[in-house]
């Protein structure tokens, strides 16, 4: 599941965050703001 949210990530880092949490703490890439949605 992991390999198959990186790959996602990689492509569209913004579904990938949004359907998966986890990731977005993790990627210091993404604003703040855009975790709230």
């Amino acid at each position: 599941m992991v390999l198959e949210i990186a790959s996602l990530r990689m492509e569209s880092p913004d579904s990938s965050y949004v359907s998966s949490p986890e990731v977005a703490p993790k990627r210091s890439s993404i604003p703040p703001n855009r975790t709230n949605h």
